[in-house]
Order: C-alpha cells, then sequence, then structure tokens
C-alpha cells in the first residue's frame, strides 16, 4: 500500500483489530474459558495502544456530546477496562 502520509494504512489496522481481531479474542477466550474451566481473558489493551489517536477523538465527541465523562472514557479504553 502507498500512501504519503500513512491514514489509510491506521485506518485498515484499526478496523481489523476493532473487527475480526476483537471477534477473534472473543472466541478465544470463550473457548479456553469452557475448556479450561476457568476464566480467560485475552486483552488487546497493547494493540489498541496504537490507536489512541483516533480513540482520543472519539472520547472527546462522547464528551462534548454530553455523555458522562467516566463513561466515555470507560467506552474509549481510557480506564484499563475494555
Amino acid at each position: 500500500m502507498s500512501d504519503g502520509d500513512g491514514a489509510a494504512r491506521r485506518e485498515a489496522d484499526r478496523q481489523f483489530l476493532h473487527g475480526p481481531l476483537a471477534a477473534l479474542a472473543g472466541t478465544v477466550e470463550a473457548e479456553a474459558s469452557a475448556k479450561l474451566g476457568m476464566a480467560v481473558t485475552v486483552s488487546l489493551a497493547g494493540i489498541f495502544a496504537a490507536d489512541v489517536q483516533g480513540r482520543g477523538r472519539a472520547y472527546k465527541s462522547l464528551a462534548d456530546g454530553g455523555m458522562d465523562r467516566a463513561d466515555a472514557m470507560r467506552i474509549c479504553g481510557f480506564s484499563g477496562e475494555e
């Protein structure tokens, strides 16, 4: 892929992360939890960090739109919870 500022690449990465990769992580959690008989959590927090600019814009939109700031932080992944 060739694009000067990398915006298209970042958007493609974001869509992959929040789409199929997040869904796969949920499936792995469910299957591993069932097979091991204990709660298994797959964290994508380290990968989500790469999308901090987009999440920051989303947070601002939610907070400026009147959403409770704590809820907006949680939804955007800034509270340590996914």
